[in-house]
């Protein structure tokens, strides 16, 4: 069809690919438009040529697709189409316009996320996650890089490119492979469970309140003795003002056994929540108001929401909302 290089412009199935918004390993994520529906913006996920080669590869493609449709759930990215034309094999998903946990945490750095926030996008990103562990999927990819925003601020958990099924409800025996800054330790052994997932989630939720990682090493081999052995540092220390039921519940997620943590994702999440937000209505109406002023859209849009959920009758809430949206 064309070079890797210089797909913007050619058109994949009922889609024309518009421009580059990330690339990896596996291939390149594109944003496209609908030839015919021209208000339907999508993200387009190429796989690199080489990727599709062998027949473990194609099937490794197919599943995500298969995973992908079956797990219907708000807080996973949606797939509405999967192909293979010219040799090049393509998902298209929905596009997440406010981008990626990553790209938040960066432009946060070098200071974390507000605790409420950070929350809000466990508790979304938890569900999600519960709902994959019910039909005994487990990610194994959990990463601020696979979670996105859309168009409306909740977040989405993408990528389930690795993701396996399990053989039985507990452990299943696996190769090593997943992103090793948030790898459970039993992970670089090769077991995999869903227990797995909620350490590498509350490595997520390490980083967002600290704004660092819990483990920091040169290659996976010392990545992995770090998971193993090593005690991560009480986040308090980074962030004094973090409630200590979070705390708490952070470093009970990331035990280095899997049977000293949380039996279950919605068990982690309702310790999350044991902290209770301290703010009224109006204080968070204000703090959304200070941050649309100075710009800050997103973090206007969470502050408007905490406000609507202590009052969903508050109308003045409702139209910081709108605003921010907006914006």
């Amino acid at each position: 069809m064309t070079s890797e290089n210089n797909y913007i412009g050619k058109q994949l199935g009922n889609y024309r690919i518009l421009e580059e918004l990330a690339s990896g390993s596996f291939g390149r994520v594109y944003r496209g438009v609908h030839v015919f529906l021209t208000k339907r913006i999508v993200a387009i996920k190429l796989l690199h040529r080489t990727n599709l080669s062998s027949q473990e590869e194609r099937d490794s493609f197919l599943q995500e697709a298969q995973l992908l449709e079956m797990l219907k759930h708000p807080n996973i990215l949606p797939i509405y189409d999967v192909g293979i034309e010219d040799g090049i094999a393509y998902f298209v998903i929905e596009y997440a316009p406010l981008g990626s946990l990553r790209d938040r945490l960066q432009q946060e750095f070098p200071h974390c996320l507000p605790v409420d926030q950070a929350v809000t996008i466990l508790t979304q990103v938890g569900h999600a996650l519960s709902y994959a562990h019910q039909e005994n999927i487990v990610h194994r990819d959990l990463k601020p890089e696979n979670i996105l925003f859309n168009a409306k601020g909740d977040a989405l958990l993408a990528d389930f490119g690795i993701a396996v099924v399990l053989e039985t409800a507990k452990t299943s025996p696996m190769n090593m492979i997943g992103s090793p800054l948030y790898m459970a330790p039993e992970q670089f052994d090769g077991v995999i469970s869903k227990r797995s997932d909620q350490y590498a989630l509350a490595c997520i939720a390490y980083e967002m309140v600290t704004g660092r990682n819990p483990f920091l090493a040169a290659g996976a081999v010392a990545m992995a003795l770090k998971h193993k052995m090593e005690q991560p540092i009480a986040p308090s220390q980074f962030n004094p003002s973090l409630p200590v039921p979070i705390e708490r519940a952070i470093l009970k997620a990331m035990s280095k056994e899997r049977t000293d943590r949380y039996p279950d994702i919605p068990a982690f999440l309702a310790a999350l929540s044991m902290s209770p937000l301290q703010k009224t209505k109006d204080q968070w109406l204000d703090e959304g108001t200070q941050f649309y002023n100075s710009g800050r859209c997103q973090d206007a849009l969470v502050a408007y929401e905490r406000a609507i959920l202590l009052d969903p009758h508050f109308a003045d809430a409702y139209d910081g909302k709108g605003d921010a949206l907006c914006c």
